[in-house]
């Protein structure tokens, strides 16, 4: 089958998402997607078992990690074969 935009087959998906040093806990992030991200007192975490939400919310993960003000999530990307 080729691909084509009305088939997300080989359509970009989120494998990992992880936070590097330097998060100022501005919120932002959870606001955005809070089923994948917590705002604790002193960093921003992944919750436990965020995987399971990457397939369906890997819009509003990359929306997350663009909208970023310090640049510190990660999020790896897998094509979908």
């Amino acid at each position: 089958m080729e691909p084509s935009p009305s088939h997300p087959a080989t359509a970009p998906v989120v494998a990992a998402v992880r936070i590097a040093p330097g998060c100022i806990v501005c919120g932002l992030c959870e606001d955005t997607c809070p089923q994948v991200f917590s705002v604790e007192a002193s960093n921003c975490v992944i919750r436990p078992a965020a995987e399971r939400y990457f397939p369906t919310l890997a819009e509003k993960i990359k929306r997350a990690a663009k909208e970023c003000p310090v640049d510190v999530i990660v999020v790896d990307e897998a094509v979908r074969t």
